[in-house]
């Protein structure tokens, strides 16, 4: 297989047990995000989506969503009547979502804007702005979802709806529509309804959850001294070198104090629990290196034990660990042949070792030890879901661990399949403050979001997750949460040089060799496109662009493609602008430049989860870096397979982006409202009589006429006028006609008779302006 003299295998010769594990999989893309770059471009269907959440349907059995953070939604009518006595109400119950939500903000009935006399749950109100005010056109009955809301008394008015139609667990919005007998033609311009059921659309600020960043603080089991790292980091202990073929050591020196008879001497680890329920896991391991192959008779070997007791010198013995490992391999190595968890009552303890050595040949003997102090498995302020405090929160850890939690919506899960203390974390990271612009800042990550409940649990959950690029891995029985970021997990912001690894991986403890690769043009990108969710466009989808069309970096990277790359995402559950951007700008530079790389590493990596980073290093390949996991197994031998891609922390640095453009505020004309026409004049007299010749209403043969002039409405949808007159005496106006022109004869009139004369503004859907005048014109010769 091309081996070479470090037991590093020249690239391309792969360990048989990675090949097929590694086929496909080593890409960036299937891993931290939860989004597959490579698939193919789904933004159309998804932006679609975006905008499906605002219609109106009518079902009794459609899915209803929930609503976290805060989104406008649409609404399912699950009942619509009349009034028992008439048509003149009309009564519907909206559906919006599951609750209890935290309320609602924004009320849209057929586009238009309504403000109503109060928002409060359960209580029933007017509404309060343009034609729905008056004559109590419209009144509303919000109920936020929670499980023992009473039936809407505003609906039990109508046929149909009793005190047991609760909707319990049920967002909805009751309204009752006036439809007033049109009489008049104030009747007719006050009337806001274009026909057919309305159109309702709410601003709700959604799911009121648990949250987790104030929660499940770490609790304090005790302390450690003379702690020891068994990855080999800092504290390892000294090799010990064997100094003569065939030598055995008995008792050999070093941080550990080792005791023959168990009497005198300091122990080289102590530690104090302080929890009642407390355990302790201690793992002991090393690594042989030694230059002659071992053969079956030449074995090394170590045996021995430790003791864990309450005491310096003899004390009371707790556990006893049998220490027996030998090796059959030149430079073997191994870790961990001693793991076990023991249960502890408060107190202090000393761990001791005796042990003794076999080796053939000179070589090292590198041991370490690991102490973990382990408490009670959850937290005391983490209760059962129904038990908790809920707020409103669009933290999107929070809103995770909601629909993981849920019994009715999500999964309901119970709380000892969560590592608590690895989500507060990551929560606290997504709520820390970080710069959008020069001169505005804001949350690190948010979500706001409609969930289908129609759609997988998996689905949902990979939606969520990619919002804050976060990696849920199930580690020993619980889902363990993490964030893809530049390596520090108190600062969202920062990019370590060199960040915290969880394992090193090199010649001691690759046993399959390595696989790398560098980026190429399926996997990379140079320009990236999200598609989210703009509150400033009515909650509509946009779209923001890394890097900026013609930017420096965007010259950069396509001169150095030679080719345009780019890929569309779409993210509805971010409605922050600077969000969208940053995550376009993390999705294009972690896809240039970097490494993928795959190992076989012994039980040492079983440390490891999806979304840790380890260190890899070989001198013979000049190879230190840094790489992410992405995909882990456990090969039929014990071993463990890893695949990861290089991290860079720059690559998620937070930097201040443009501000966003002046948007250009539209002021568009109501088309319920119409503008009236002004500077009503009328005008009689010679100039606008007609002769006749034969004679009409005057002796004379005149037509006497009025000229009545206007200046036209301002109003773009106005499409012709209506012009009334009547004697001033008389109590009814007449309609004279209707033209599209600013001007207009009345005929016939009487000399000397005094009429008020008025005019008229009518739209394309009817609508009429109110009437301007010009009174008491007395007709002349």
């Amino acid at each position: 297989m091309g081996w070479v003299e470090d037991n590093i295998p020249v690239i391309g010769d792969i360990y048989k047990g990675v090949k097929n594990f590694v086929k496909g999989v080593v890409s960036i893309f299937t891993g931290g995000f939860g989004v597959n770059l490579d698939s193919p471009d789904y933004s159309s269907a998804e932006a679609e989506t975006i905008q499906g959440v605002l219609l109106n349907k009518d079902s009794a059995i459609a899915d209803i969503p929930v609503v976290y953070g805060t989104r406008a939604v649409g609404a399912a009518r699950v009942f619509v009547s009349t009034g028992a006595g008439s048509n003149e109400y009309l009564y519907v119950a909206y559906v919006l979502a599951e609750g209890q939500v935290n309320g609602y903000t924004k009320l849209l009935v057929d586009d238009n804007t309504v403000t109503v006399a109060n928002y409060s749950h359960g209580v029933r109100a007017l509404a309060t702005s343009g034609n729905y005010a008056t004559d109590s056109r419209l009144e509303v009955q919000f109920f936020d979802g929670r499980d023992d809301q009473i039936a809407s008394t505003l609906l039990q008015e109508a046929p149909g709806w009793t005190s047991n139609h609760k909707l319990s667990g049920l967002a909805y919005i009751a309204c009752k529509f006036r439809w007033k007998k049109i009489e008049s033609e104030a009747d007719a311009n006050n009337n806001p309804y274009g026909g057919g059921v309305p159109v309702v659309v709410v601003t709700l600020q959604g799911k009121k959850i648990f949250d987790i960043t104030g929660a499940a603080q770490p609790i304090t089991y005790g302390t450690i001294t003379n702690a020891q790292d068994l990855a080999g980091g800092t504290h390892q202990q000294t090799p010990y070198t064997i100094s003569a073929d065939g030598q055995t050591v008995t008792n050999n020196p070093g941080p550990f104090t080792v005791l023959s008879n168990l009497s005198g001497g300091s122990p080289g680890i102590t530690f104090t629990t302080s929890g009642s329920d407390s355990k302790v896991r201690i793992r002991y391991g090393g690594t042989f290196a030694f230059p002659l192959k071992v053969t079956s008779v030449n074995t090394v070997g170590i045996f021995g034990y430790l003791s864990l007791r309450t005491g310096l010198g003899v004390g009371t013995e707790i556990k006893n660990f049998n220490v027996s490992k030998t090796f059959t391999s030149r430079g073997g190595s191994t870790t961990a042949f001693i793991d076990e968890i023991v249960s502890v009552p408060t107190g202090t303890y000393y761990i001791y070792q005796q042990l003794s050595f076999y080796a053939p040949s000179l070589g090292t003997w590198t041991r370490g030890m690991e102490v973990n102090l382990i408490g009670p498995p959850t937290s005391t302020d983490i209760v059962p879901y129904a038990s908790h405090t809920t707020v409103y929160s669009d933290n999107p850890v929070n809103i995770l661990l909601d629909y993981m939690r849920n019994p009715r919506y999500g999964k309901g899960l119970s709380n000892d399949v969560f590592d608590f203390n690895s989500w507060r974390t990551a929560a606290k990271l997504c709520n820390q403050v970080v710069t959008y612009t020069d001169s505005t800042t804001g949350k690190a990550f948010t979500c706001n979001a409609v969930i289908d409940t129609g759609v997988t649990l998996m689905d949902n959950i990979r939606s969520m997750l990619i919002t804050f690029r976060g990696m849920m891995p199930y580690q020993q029985g619980q889902y363990v949460l993490k964030i893809e970021h530049g390596g520090d997990d108190t600062d969202i912001t920062a990019t370590p040089a060199n960040p915290v690894v969880v394992f090193s991986a090199n010649n001691d403890n690759i046993i399959g060799g390595l696989n790398i690769t560098g980026d190429s043009k399926s996997s990379k990108i140079n320009r990236c496109k999200v598609v989210w969710t703009d509150p400033a466009a009515d909650y509509q989808p946009n779209e923001v662009i890394y890097p900026e069309d013609g930017s420096a970096t965007d010259i950069q990277y396509l001169a150095e493609d030679g080719i345009r790359l780019e890929k569309d995402i779409t993210l509805p559950m971010i409605t922050v602008r600077e969000q969208a951007l940053q995550a376009a700008r993390v999705f294009v530079e972690r896809s240039r430049n970097f490494k993928q790389i795959s190992c076989v590493c012994t039980m040492a990596g079983s440390s490891l989860t999806v979304g840790d980073l380890f260190k890899v290093t070989n001198e013979r390949l000049g190879l230190d870096g840094t790489f992410r996991v992405t995909e882990m197994t456990i090969g039929e031998q014990g071993d463990i397979q890893i695949a990861g891609f290089e991290h860079r922390s720059a690559a998620y640095a937070i930097e201040a982006k443009e501000p966003d453009i002046t948007r250009p505020t539209l002021t568009l004309p109501d088309p319920m409202l119409v503008v009236a026409p002004t500077a009503v004049t009328a005008t009689s007299g010679a100039a606008q009589n007609v002769a006749t010749g034969g004679g009409y209403l005057e002796t004379d043969g005149t037509l006497r006429r009025i000229l009545v002039s206007w200046t036209a409405s301002t109003d773009p949808f106005v499409s012709e006028y209506i012009i009334q007159f009547k004697l001033q005496a008389d109590a009814d106006y007449v309609t004279a006609g209707i033209t599209n022109l600013t001007t207009f004869f009345i005929q016939p009139v009487t000399l000397g008779s005094v009429y008020n004369i008025r005019v008229a503004a009518r739209n394309e859907l009817d609508r009429r302006s109110n009437f301007a005048t010009a009174a008491a014109h007395t007709v002349i010769a």
